[in-house]
């Protein structure tokens, strides 16, 4: 009898304080929310290859084997690849990852 009378006034107060607003979480009004959108409608593929209008999140996802400091596009510097051979003929490049990639 003392179970039940304990459980069911538990399942009272529960219930009551789940009941009063603006307890739990803060209520915020439209000037208060922020909203970040972008149009996604014509992103064809997260794939670098396919979908290349759509570069943002694309970082996210993979890296460049080399890149170029901004504004210079005669110097070369690694990111996955450690370095990297150029055949003769000038037709076949051979990277080199780091390790752990």
């Amino acid at each position: 009898m003392r179970r039940g009378v304990a459980i069911g006034l538990a399942l009272f107060l529960i219930g009551v304080w789940a009941a009063v607003p603006g307890r739990s979480a803060p209520a915020y009004g439209p000037q208060q929310t922020v909203v970040i959108a972008e149009d996604i409608s014509s992103v064809v593929s997260l794939d670098p290859q396919v979908g290349y209008e759509f570069l943002i999140p694309v970082h996210n996802v993979y890296s460049n084997l080399v890149q170029f400091p901004t504004g210079n596009l005669t110097q070369v510097r690694p990111q996955l690849a450690q370095s990297y051979e150029v055949s003769k003929d000038a037709r076949t490049y051979t990277f080199h990852l780091r390790h752990g990639v």
